[in-house]
């Protein structure tokens, strides 16, 4: 599979996924996204390990209905989570656990990358921006947004 969506957790979230219709693509959930039952997902990332161990996110999904056969992906090696980790360092400077997913997706060689609900147009969201057009180079042409600020982001980079 050559293409992934990474599933941010904004209230846009459904309406960019009704708006992408269906796909042939792996889905990874980033932070909270994951504990929805749908759609399937092959990977789950975060840099909030704690929060995943200590939230029982992982749980809440099983208890949802869906499925539990996916990697997660953190900076840290989590011992006290029962699901395969793979670590993955991740880029150099702040982007949000969205950017996160986004470098994890490249390294494992997906070359399109579809971003839903992680609009990131927030004010509080403002400050993982720079992270962002720090990675300009190696997003762009490979990554696009549904919504918000990253689409308006990536379009600009891939158009200009």
């Amino acid at each position: 599979m050559n293409t992934i969506v990474i599933m941010g957790s904004a209230p846009c979230l459904a309406q960019d996924l009704a708006a992408l219709g269906d796909i042939n693509a792996d889905f990874m959930a980033i932070n909270a996204a994951g504990i929805a039952a749908s759609p399937n997902i092959s990977m789950w990332a975060t840099l909030h390990h704690v929060e995943f161990v200590n939230g029982r996110w992982d749980e809440k999904r099983g208890e949802a209905g869906g499925n539990m056969d996916f990697q997660v992906v953190f900076r840290v090696h989590e011992p006290a989570l029962k699901l395969p980790v793979v670590r993955h360092r991740g880029p150099l400077v702040s982007g949000s656990s969205t950017l996160y997913g986004v470098s994890a997706a490249l390294s494992f060689g997906y070359e399109n990358i579809i971003i839903v609900g992680a609009p990131l147009s927030d004010p509080s969201y403002h400050m993982f921006h720079p992270g962002w057009m720090a990675m300009r180079d190696q997003i762009r042409g490979r990554v696009v947004s549904m919504s918000g600020w990253t689409r308006e982001f990536l379009e600009g980079l891939n158009h200009g």
